[in-house]
C-alpha cells in the first residue's frame, strides 16, 4: 500500500502532515456498529451518583494499532 504523505499548510499557518488511504478504504470490508440511542443511555446513566465528561477531540491520537494492521497504514516518503 505505501501511499506517500503530503503537507498541507493550516490557516495558522503551519503545516500538517496529511496521506490519502482512499485506494486502502476502497479494498476494506465495512463493518457498520450503531450508535446507541440517546434516550436508552440517559436511563441507563439515570440515578448514579458520579459522571464524567471527557474531552475527545484528539482522541484519534490515542487509538491503539494491532500489529496485522501495520502493513496497511505504513507510508513511503522520500522528502520527511
Amino acid at each position: 500500500w505505501g501511499p506517500r504523505p503530503v503537507f498541507v499548510r493550516k490557516k495558522t499557518g503551519e503545516r500538517r502532515i496529511c496521506i490519502d488511504y482512499r485506494a486502502l478504504n476502497k479494498g476494506m470490508a465495512l463493518k457498520a456498529y450503531p450508535i446507541p440511542l440517546l434516550w436508552e443511555q440517559l436511563q441507563v446513566a439515570a440515578g448514579h451518583k458520579y459522571y464524567v465528561c471527557l474531552d475527545c477531540n484528539h482522541g484519534f491520537w490515542n487509538v491503539p494499532l494491532g500489529a496485522e494492521s501495520r502493513q496497511f497504514t505504513a507510508f513511503v516518503s522520500h522528502t520527511l
